[in-house]
């Protein structure tokens, strides 16, 4: 069977102040970073085939902690 896992990216200043970011590459901010480290522990044991993520610094800083410490093959897109 096969299982997709929908992950959006830690908070940033602009979700806190509610403007919309788009392809802007804005980074987590500290809860953002919090947020990433305790979903990539909720993950810890689920084992992924392959990851597909954004561009975008924010979407790669939350993936980097979901994926920590193993060798997944990851496809970047565009924005």
């Amino acid at each position: 069977m096969i299982q997709i896992y929908f992950v959006r990216h830690g908070e940033t200043d602009w979700n806190h102040l509610g403007k919309h970011q788009g392809f802007s590459d804005i980074p987590l901010n500290e809860k953002g970073m919090a947020q990433a480290v305790d979903v990539g522990d909720a993950l810890r044991d689920v084992h992924f085939d392959r990851a597909i993520v954004s561009d975008l610094v924010r979407a790669r800083v939350t993936s980097e902690e979901i994926l920590k410490g193993r060798y997944i093959p990851t496809t970047f897109t565009e924005g």
